[in-house]
């Protein structure tokens, strides 16, 4: 490379496939997992299953999901209900779990229950305090590594993945900066006008 003095830096954003995610459809997701496993352990211990009304909130999930205009009252009302029927299914794992063989809680499942149990305590503590920021909020399930990266732009004003900063030498593109965490990239400006010449 010849023309080390002159070079381009520029910020994006490396989306990850992810639906779009709500406080409700996470939270349905976190319980819909949760009483799948409740219902094998259940069966593997040999005790009868605990009755949560699983079968009377998935008809209504279903109906609020469909729904077009979607009150400020139904959602309220929704969390919290899913916040109850998510506790109550977390309590009764925990007991499942002193009673079934250990291979069968794998590290997948144990990861899983980790990620659901942070954000139950993450939407509690926004349900209760009424506030829509919190720090290293998880916003997906399967992928909880990923959070929220605000562009600004107009059509996508919040993008989910990976932050990346880029600089362009002799058009080759080179990484210099990768995060799932939102950085600014104004900060990094002193460090990628050194690297070239590193």
């Amino acid at each position: 490379m010849e023309n080390l003095d002159s070079i381009s830096c520029d910020a994006t954003c490396y989306e990850s496939a992810i639906g779009y995610p709500t406080d409700t459809k996470l939270l349905w997701e976190a319980v819909d997992w949760s009483y799948t496993q409740m219902v094998g352990l259940s069966q593997q211990a040999g005790i009868r299953r605990l009755r949560t009304k699983y079968s009377k909130w998935l008809k209504r999930y279903i109906s609020y999901a469909k729904m077009k205009r979607k009150t400020k009252k139904k959602r309220k009302v929704l969390r919290r209900v899913l916040l109850g029927l998510l506790k109550k299914i977390n309590e009764q794992l925990d007991h499942l779990e002193s009673l079934v063989p250990i291979e069968l809680l794998t590290i997948t499942y144990r990861r899983r229950r980790a990620t659901i149990r942070a954000i139950y305590e993450q939407q509690t503590h926004m349900f209760e305090t009424n506030t829509r920021s919190i720090a290293n909020r998880i916003v997906s399930i399967d992928k909880p590594y990923l959070r929220p990266i605000v562009r600004g732009k107009e059509k996508k004003p919040v993008e989910f993945g990976a932050k990346v900063h880029k600089l362009l030498i002799d058009g080759i593109s080179f990484i210099e900066h990768l995060s799932f965490n939102a950085f600014n990239e104004g900060t990094r400006l002193k460090i990628t006008i050194l690297k070239p010449n590193a």
